[in-house]
């Protein structure tokens, strides 16, 4: 007795499963083994090298992203963007950047791409149409009464005028049933002011008199060691001991002098101050 298309393409599913289970369990019993011999293979075989660049430059981080987060794979985005003609289904406008994939926040279902702008539109009115429909009618009122205002004769002249011009039509029709107004609408004056983050206020700076901050620099400051130190130590010493055994500076010795001459007089100079000393 033959299968039904069924069941064979059932069997075929199942063999193929248990394909890749016994593919996964050889793969993770010699994982090092066989991420080493890809390793080398990559830096000897450039045709080898080649091709897994071209593989890896296809497996960028948006399909990843689209397969995780939205289920999508790779072709069904691509079919996607040819359904649409390349063009965003809210403005017609053709994608001048990367597509953004439009999905129901509830229940996760992919509804299309749209650009940027139209998609961070949807999402500021909550993906609500009543919302969408809403400011429809309101672009729609006020774009009727501008063009009604520009008939108008002697409009274009008075253009101050025009930027004020819509605050006196009446809006009651764009408003909800009286019976749904709020009792009390406060104005701008009385809202509640918008909290902002308390700031440390900085600690206030006591002005001093030059003279105190002298002082206090003064009394904080390091003595100065060392050399004043060693100054008065030399000093010391120096007046301890006796005026003869001071040692006398020796003269410069001009050019074109003999050596002899003037070792002579220094030590007849060096004499007679002694004996005037002495004396």
């Amino acid at each position: 007795m033959t299968d039904s298309p069924d069941q064979r393409d059932a069997k075929d599913a199942a063999r193929r499963e248990r394909k890749r289970a016994l593919a996964r369990v050889r793969y993770y019993a010699n994982r090092d083994r066989i991420l080493a011999d890809k390793r080398l293979k990559y830096w000897t075989d450039p045709e080898y090298r080649v091709r897994m660049l071209a593989e890896a430059s296809k497996r960028n981080r948006r399909q990843d992203t689209l397969r995780w987060k939205y289920g999508l794979s790779p072709e069904a985005y691509d079919r996607m963007f040819k359904h649409q003609h390349g063009l965003c289904l809210i403005c017609w406008k053709p994608f001048t950047s990367t597509p953004h994939v439009d999905h129901d926040r509830d229940s996760g279902f992919v509804r299309a791409l749209f650009c940027d702008n139209c998609n961070i539109g949807c999402g500021r009115f909550f993906d609500n149409p009543a919302f969408l429909r809403r400011a429809a009618d309101v672009m729609e009122f006020f774009k009727r009464h501008e063009k009604r205002i520009l008939r108008e004769p002697g409009a274009l002249k008075e253009g101050a005028r025009l930027k004020t011009a819509l605050l006196d039509v009446d809006i009651s029709p764009l408003l909800p049933p009286k019976d749904q107004l709020p009792s009390f609408v406060p104005s701008a004056a009385e809202l509640p002011p918008r909290k902002h983050r308390a700031r440390k206020a900085a600690p206030a700076k006591t002005v001093q008199p030059a003279k105190a901050q002298r002082n206090q620099r003064k009394k904080h400051a390091k003595p100065r060691r060392g050399r004043r130190q060693q100054g008065r130590a030399h000093h010391a010493a120096r007046a301890s001991r006796p005026r003869d055994s001071r040692p006398v500076p020796k003269r410069p010795t001009k050019a074109g002098t003999d050596g002899d001459d003037q070792l002579a007089g220094a030590g007849g100079a060096r004499s007679k101050g002694l004996r005037q000393y002495q004396e």
